[in-house]
């Protein structure tokens, strides 16, 4: 089968040929690793540059790449509304075009949690000259939608017990 392309995050693995599959190299994570940072960079400046629109002088004492400093964080970027409020950015990148990408239990709780206040970026073609950066407003939302499909591997629920 084909290789899916890698996702900021990267995938755990990579499926080499049909049915066998194959830990990433520690070179194809360091390369995810990098397309992750060029992502996240990309976001970050137009993130400034959207806060510098609203009035603020100094966008960067509003803006914070959270991930850049805790790479286990359950987002990338914290920024700031046009109401003032926080916003919580997380950010996807790809080589390619495809809409694939790996969502952490944490960044997905943490969309499920922020709802309005949360943004999901997928970074497309981020290792090009010009990478196109989508922003999906409030994601959990768009989870009923043809917007988002989740494809659920495991699922762990509770319920209330005696």
């Amino acid at each position: 089968g084909k290789a899916p392309p890698p996702s900021q995050g990267g995938y755990s693995g990579g499926w080499r040929s049909s049915y066998v599959y194959t830990p990433r190299t520690p070179a194809e994570m360091e390369r995810d690793r990098e397309i992750g940072l060029r992502g996240e960079a990309l976001v970050y400046r137009e993130e400034i540059e959207r806060v510098r629109s609203l009035g603020y002088g100094n966008p960067h004492e509003q803006v914070e790449w959270v991930s850049k400093a805790n790479a286990g964080a359950d987002h990338d970027i914290r920024s700031i509304g046009a109401d003032g409020g926080p916003i919580w950015i997380e950010v996807k990148a790809t080589t390619g075009t495809d809409g694939r990408f790996d969502w952490s239990i944490a960044e997905f709780e943490k969309a499920l949690r922020e709802g309005s206040r949360y943004q999901l970026w997928r970074v497309y073609d981020a290792a090009g000259e010009t990478p196109v950066a989508k922003c999906f407003e409030n994601p959990a939302s768009l989870i009923r939608t043809p917007a988002i499909r989740l494809e659920i591997s495991s699922l762990r629920a509770f319920v209330e017990g005696c």
